[in-house]
């Protein structure tokens, strides 16, 4: 079986909108009635959180009603990786929303779940994220220590298989995706990546 393939961006960007409130209706029936399947709604999960391409606050509302059934299922299955994953996707929509403290509690978790696994994109993913939310609150000493470690476990972002590679092409789809569209706010990751760059000077001078 074939998946659905897109003509070119617009089209993308004009489908996920538009299914949208089916895409949810069909995460929460599947996690609900198919916990082992978890992981192809926290992936799917994964891509609608970085497009940016969902609209409005209703939207915004039934994604985290899913994310949080997502991070219960995880956390009662038995894949390892899930629970850090559905935790990093919840503190991405918490940081767009603007919610430090959630922000903050999913990734620190998270971050401890990944340190015992091989999940290394999503240590590095939450590793840079919460480092982003230390530095607004004003704790930048411990900012830098956790972006060290995120470049320590991202790789060289030339190497195909490292997750800051990934990471990087993520952030291009994006671009692409959002770029021209007017009611989609791409300030957040745009945060993300300015402070980044001055985390990694301080991180490299210690």
């Amino acid at each position: 079986m074939t998946g659905l393939r897109f003509a070119d961006a617009a089209e993308a960007r004009s489908w996920l909108p538009a299914e949208h409130s089916l895409l949810v209706a069909v995460f929460s029936q599947v996690l609900r009635d198919i916990p082992d399947a978890a992981r192809i709604v926290v992936a799917a999960l994964s891509v609608i959180a970085s497009s940016g391409l969902f609209a409005g606050p209703a939207h915004q509302r039934e994604l985290e009603r899913v994310k949080d059934h997502a991070v219960a299922a995880a956390d009662l299955g038995d894949d390892p990786d899930l629970p850090s994953q559905t935790r990093h996707i919840r503190a991405w929509l918490a940081f767009i929303r603007g919610d430090p403290t959630a922000t903050e509690t999913d990734p620190r978790e998270g971050i401890g779940r990944s340190r015992d696994g091989d999940d290394a994109l999503t240590l590095y993913m939450s590793t840079r994220l919460l480092s982003v939310v230390l530095v607004d609150q004003g704790r930048r000493a411990e900012a830098v220590e956790y972006f060290a470690e995120s470049e320590v476990v991202g790789g060289a972002p030339d190497d195909p298989n490292s997750p800051a590679y990934f990471l990087d092409e993520v952030a291009r789809l994006f671009t692409a995706l959002s770029s021209d569209r007017a009611e989609v706010d791409i300030s957040a990751a745009e945060h993300v990546y300015e402070v980044g760059d001055r985390l990694r000077k301080e991180a490299a001078g210690r």
